[in-house]
């Protein structure tokens, strides 16, 4: 006997970290569904799932939303790992596949149609098609020749030159299943492909799909949550729920013999006219009793394979019973009416397989209380009830807790809620510094000091005053008037300490009202925002919960003493010069100071030929960029500029790009222009063939972005000056030196854009390129690439105008250019050439900018 085309045996698959402790903690203590999400924080996918398919058998999987019906089916073509269990495809174990041989069972044995079509947006509808055809290496008028004719077959003629876009539902879910087919795959996985679809678009595609597979005998494992689109298109009908297979059979064997409760509600609305044999609801004619020998002499025969719909027409011509035969004439039953009208019917379930599930015995409400209670950890009754009363409200209704009333900043910390406990802390300080200000501080001290002060000095003038009188200079008058001015500022100083004084309760009855207002908000939040972070719980088990002894401890120490040290710090007139300002260590600075400088020395006297190599490499491109841009005869460069630009961007930038040309050359900046153009180009470059490898790299590896994010945030962030330091000391100054300071402020946004570009690549696209076999060469230049350019260019165009903002700066370290004109006209204040010569940069980076946002559209 052959072996099954396709053969699942004992297949689990557990999301998540621990996913093997949970499998082996089920296997051994036989805990549920729910013990597994809350003990280990993994989900279960599917449940030791086993059955086989035959060669030419369209085999369909079918449950509700969430089921495992889609996990299940991409296991066969491993797109998903199994936590366990073995997959056999033709007698052969996919499980001992390496990635080598995979990719190649993908090419050649499997294909796949998606519920969401997956299709490459970027490739127009014959090479969407081709795709399998182009993986296996085959030629291109091969493939096209092929494509074509499967095209054909799903009715598609004349369409294969569009875009996905263009096309209508359906028509993509026929473009999906002609690429499925163009590889000529022994096996096709369909996850939901028609489920999307209108009910009329949908009925048109079933009845192609059951021509196709009539006409290809293509072994199919078909998946649905219809129980009339199964029972059309499949052989056999396997029923999961939560992961298991509840039941397998044919439509006729589930309809008639539902395998438990769940089955049962399936099929209740299904009519049984179509499917029910007469063989299904025969008795056998030994056995019948009704009807005389004579009676079924003259009875109308029917074959064993006639359905409830014939049967009716029949009994509805002829009053009597009706003789069941066998293709070879057999007499083997009888049916009457009362038997048709109970085949019609159904029969009652007598018996129930058992699922392994082990929920069954658990109602959700307790399972509800003992989220709540894994949740909070403590006091779980009073939050059972609250959350409850919230969730069953129609509207606004009052629930306060008291806990966060009374411990207020502290309580929202020891629940994890972190925001909250930010914000809260914040105005919880306000208000007690207001009261400590209200009852301990002096606050008239400062304008009382300063009466003091100018009492002083007013009897100070009047002492001189007296003195010169003495002495026979009567000339005293405007000592005695400053006297005067001084005892009316000290008298408005003292009445300013009076009324600080008496605003003293005015304060602390402010500071205790923000402050019990604080609490009573916080208590009317509390079990709010309590019940929105059991949500996230309850749908995440990462998200913090509990109450941690520690932690609570730790930050009401943090509380208390930061209320105390801030109520100090604003409440006594002379606080400590310790709390005011940081005990700096001015020796240590001086250290370190030292320490760079020895090691920029060390640097340039070990590593000057590493750095001399550098500088002859990017004089080498500077050259070659020079050569092409300044020595080249102006006319030939303004003319391929001018083309180039017509040709990318079209008419309107090219004529834009001819006036910026001429106004350069009219007013003497050409030269300048271009050797401008030439520097930026090179560290643009230079940019670019660093930068974007560098930024697949990162949306390969997220540990390699992290580690790069924060060096790309100082590259964007110093002040340039900064790191002009070390590219003088290292390199010196002259045009390599500028182009490696711009490089260091131009490069980040090409990395960054590269990798947003990549990470925003559709999972489900990659997904359906990976189920053709696609290599991770294939995968990057003509899937990822492609679809992540847009966000290249922008980051392209971004890195290039950002070297041309550094052109003044790079002037400063020798580099001239234009940036020596606008360095000239802020010496010597020559408003006119500045400006002009600003023109002149924005007009190079404004050209710059729409040839490559043209060539982005493109």
């Amino acid at each position: 006997m052959s072996p099954a085309a396709v053969e699942i045996r004992d297949v689990w698959k557990i999301f998540g970290d621990r996913n093997l402790d949970a499998l082996e903690a089920i296997r051994r203590d036989g805990i549920s569904k729910r013990d597994v999400q809350n003990k280990f924080g993994c989900v279960v996918g599917v449940q030791n799932a086993s059955f086989s398919v035959m060669e030419g058998e369209v085999f369909c999987i079918m449950g509700l939303s969430g089921s495992g019906k889609s996990t299940l089916v991409r296991h066969i073509n491993r797109l998903l790992e199994p936590t366990a269990g073995d997959i056999f495809i033709g007698g052969e174990n996919v499980m001992d596949k390496d990635a080598d041989a995979l990719r190649l069972m993908r090419a050649e044995k499997t294909g796949m149609v998606f519920q969401n079509i997956a299709l490459l947006p970027h490739r127009t509808v014959i090479d969407n098609v081709a795709l399998p055809l182009d993986v296996k290496g085959i030629s291109r008028s091969d493939r096209r020749e092929t494509a074509m004719r499967v095209l054909s077959l799903v009715e598609l003629s004349g369409w294969e030159n569009h875009y996905a876009h263009e096309l209508s539902g359906g028509m993509q879910q026929r473009v999906g299943l002609a690429r499925a087919m163009a590889g000529d795959p022994d096996i096709l996985l369909m996850d939901e492909p028609f489920s999307a679809l209108d009910p009329l678009i949908r009925r048109q595609l079933q009845d192609e799909f059951i021509q196709l597979t009539k006409a290809t005998r293509k072994t199919t494992i078909f998946i649905t949550h219809d129980l009339d689109e199964a029972i059309r298109v499949g052989h056999r009908i396997a029923i999961m729920k939560d992961g298991v297979l509840v039941q397998i059979g044919t439509a006729e064997e589930i309809v008639s013999n539902p395998a438990d409760e769940y089955v049962a509600d399936f099929v209740a609305g299904i009519s049984r006219l179509k499917l029910i044999s007469a063989h299904s609801i025969m008795v056998p004619g030994s056995e019948y009793r009704d009807a005389s020998a004579e009676e079924l002499d003259k009875a109308p025969r029917e074959n064993e394979d006639a359905d409830l719909d014939r049967l009716i027409d029949i009994s509805v011509q002829h009053k009597g019973p009706i003789v069941i035969t066998q293709s070879t004439g057999k007499e083997v039953g009888v049916i009457d009416k009362d038997i048709l009208l109970r085949g019609i019917q159904g029969g009652k379930i007598e018996s129930f397989i058992k699922t392994v599930d082990q929920n069954t015995q658990y109602s959700p409400a307790d399972a509800h209380k003992d989220n709540i209670a894994d949740f909070v950890g403590v006091n779980s009754k009073y939050y059972e009830r609250e959350i409850a009363r919230l969730d069953t409200a129609t509207g606004f209704i009052p629930s306060f807790n008291v806990a966060a009333a009374l411990l207020g900043s502290i309580w929202w910390v020891s629940r994890h809620l972190w925001s909250w406990f930010w914000i809260f802390l914040i105005l919880e300080t306000i208000a007690i510094v207001q009261i400590a200000r209200g009852l301990l501080a002096d606050l008239g001290a400062d304008q009382l000091a300063r009466a003091g002060r100018l009492a002083a000095s007013a009897d100070s003038r009047r002492s001189e005053a007296a003195e010169l009188i003495a002495s026979g200079d009567s000339n005293v008058s405007m000592l005695l008037e400053s006297a005067s001015a001084l005892d009316v500022a000290s008298a408005d100083a003292f009445q300013k300490a009076s009324e600080l004084d008496a605003a003293a309760p005015i304060l602390l009855a402010f500071g205790i009202g923000f402050l019990v207002l604080l609490r009573v908000v916080q208590g009317l939040l509390a079990n709010r925002v309590m019940n929105s972070s059991y949500r996230r719980w309850c749908a995440d088990k990462s998200v913090s919960h509990g109450v941690s002894g520690i932690l609570s401890f730790s930050m009401a120490i943090f509380v208390i003493l930061a209320s105390v040290l801030t109520s100090y710090r604003f409440t006594v007139g002379a606080p400590p010069k310790w709390l005011e300002t940081f005990p700096a260590e001015r020796s240590l600075r001086r250290g370190f100071e030292s320490w760079i400088d020895s090691g920029f020395q060390w640097l340039t006297e070990n590593w000057s030929h590493f750095f001399l190599a550098i500088t002859g490499g990017i004089k080498i491109l500077l050259n070659t960029m020079e050569t092409l841009l300044v020595a080249t005869p102006w006319p030939v460069v303004m003319a391929v500029i001018s083309l180039l630009a017509l040709k990318v961007a079209g008419p309107r930038v090219a004529i834009f790009t001819a006036a910026t040309l001429a106004y350069l050359s009219l007013f003497g900046f050409w030269e300048k222009s271009m050797s401008t153009v030439a520097l930026l180009g090179s560290a643009a470059v230079l940019c670019i063939v660093i930068g974007i490898p560098l930024g697949v790299a990162c949306a390969r590896k997220q540990s390699l972005y992290s580690a790069v994010r924060p060096i790309l945030d100082l590259m964007q962030t110093m002040p340039t000056f900064v790191y002009l330091i070390p590219v003088i000391a290292f390199f010196g100054i002259g045009k390599p030196p500028g182009i490696l300071a711009t490089i260091v402020f131009g490069m980040p946004p090409v990395i960054r854009l590269t990798v947003l570009g990549l990470q925003g690549v559709p999972a489900s696209v990659r997904e359906a390129a990976e189920a053709f076999g696609v290599s991770k060469t294939y995968m990057l230049f003509k899937v990822d690439l492609p679809l992540a350019m847009p966000s290249i260019m922008a980051g392209i165009n971004q890195t290039i105008l950002m070297c041309l903002t550094m052109v003044v700066i790079a002037s400063l370290i020798g580099a001239k250019g234009l940036g020596e004109e606008v360095l000239d006209a802020l010496t010597y204040a020559n408003e006119g050439q500045g400006v002009l010569a600003g023109l002149a940069i924005l007009f190079c980076a404004m050209v710059l900018d729409r040839i490559v946002q043209g060539r982005a559209e493109k």
